[in-house]
């Protein structure tokens, strides 16, 4: 009897054992999304938290592979479905409060805005910290043909710094109603509009064959009505935006 006792009672402990290290399939997939995620925290040049920010995380080698997400309360984020054993650089945007992405030497940026991360198999990185700032100026308007007032819906834009004249950024129309929307540096910069069969425009009615510097304050929105002139009906399909 005794034996028998003490023969079910290693048979409790033995499925006791086994229950405890069971690893459910819900608990697997779960391991697994941990150890392919980024977590951490988005904050201003001052160190104060920013919700509501786009937060990437985009591959080094090979490049282009990565995700998005946004930025919670506390400026907490946790950007999923990577893979494991690349590196990633992490950075974060919010144009509403005139952060761009620093992707590009066009605008200026935090030294701490674009962190190097290595995602290991078994111990994914947390407490990643992305400092924003400094902010950039908002330029935006439409353009339109200067005899008939009409609102063109195809055109370039091309920006550039200044002081790094080979920083430069492009755009176009940002949305159905033919209006251009983006940022621009907190510094001097020049601009060119170009249009298929209209004169480019460089950013005055000064010179109209090279371009006149402007800047546009911090945290601040320019508008500009901008009214290219038609090419002469027999050199207009000769000119490429």
């Amino acid at each position: 009897m005794i034996l028998f006792l003490l023969m079910r009672l290693l048979l409790y402990s033995l499925m006791f054992v086994s229950a405890s290290y069971a690893v459910t399939p819900a608990q697997d997939a779960q391991h697994k999304n941990a150890t392919n995620q980024i977590s951490g925290q988005v904050v201003d040049a001052e160190g104060n938290p920013v919700r509501g920010a786009s937060v990437c995380a985009n591959s080094v080698n090979p490049p282009g592979i990565g995700h998005c997400a946004p930025s919670r309360k506390g400026g907490q984020f946790t950007i999923h479905m990577l893979k494991a054993g690349l590196e990633y650089i992490v950075f974060a945007a919010k144009y509403e409060d005139y952060y761009p992405f620093p992707t590009s030497g066009f605008y200026d940026a935090h030294p701490e805005s674009r962190v190097k991360v290595k995602l290991e198999e078994r111990y994914p990185p947390k407490d990643i910290v992305v400092r924003m700032g400094p902010k950039a100026a908002r330029l935006m308007g439409t353009v339109l043909n200067a005899e008939t007032n009409e609102v063109l819906k195809q055109f370039r834009i091309l920006a550039c710094r200044e002081d790094r004249p080979d920083n430069c950024i492009a755009a176009g129309a940002a949305d159905k109603s033919a209006r251009f929307n983006f940022l621009v540096p907190a510094a001097t910069f020049t601009i060119k509009i170009s249009a298929s069969g209209f004169e480019d425009w460089y950013g005055s009615e000064g010179p109209r064959d090279r371009a006149t510097a402007m800047s546009v304050a911090p945290e601040t929105t320019m508008e500009l009505n901008v009214f290219l002139r038609p090419l002469p009906a027999r050199t207009s399909r000769q000119h490429q935006p």
